[in-house]
């Protein structure tokens, strides 16, 4: 029982090994796609997109992090950001024409 115990021990513990060894080697060799470094008041960041538009945040301190997360969010997201406060304005007609005024006039009541 006890052999039986120490194999299963080895073995989880070589897989471990295995995908913890190929994550490393697929980080290494990441596809960069595009850079940016931030300078702001709060520190310096980089940010790498990878191939699959992941991004990873390098950051000098949290604030950095934080801002530089927040830009991110303001690059891939503006439009649904934009979205959402047509929506609550009661203003979604103006992209959708006269299918929309149903929804904004429940929108604009609730305001």
């Amino acid at each position: 029982l006890m052999r039986l115990g120490k194999k299963i021990f080895l073995w989880v513990g070589f897989a471990i090994a295995v995908i913890s060894w190929a994550l490393w080697y697929k980080v290494k060799k990441m596809n960069v796609k595009e850079v940016f470094s931030l300078k702001d008041i709060q520190g310096n960041s980089t940010i790498k997109i990878d191939q699959w538009g992941v991004p990873y945040i390098n950051a000098s301190n949290d604030l950095a992090a934080y801002f530089s997360l927040g830009y991110m969010h303001a690059k891939n997201r503006m439009w649904e950001m934009q979205f959402k406060k047509m929506v609550s304005l009661g203003r979604i007609s103006e992209l959708f024409g006269i299918k929309g005024v149903d929804m904004d006039k429940y929108h604009r009541s609730l305001n």
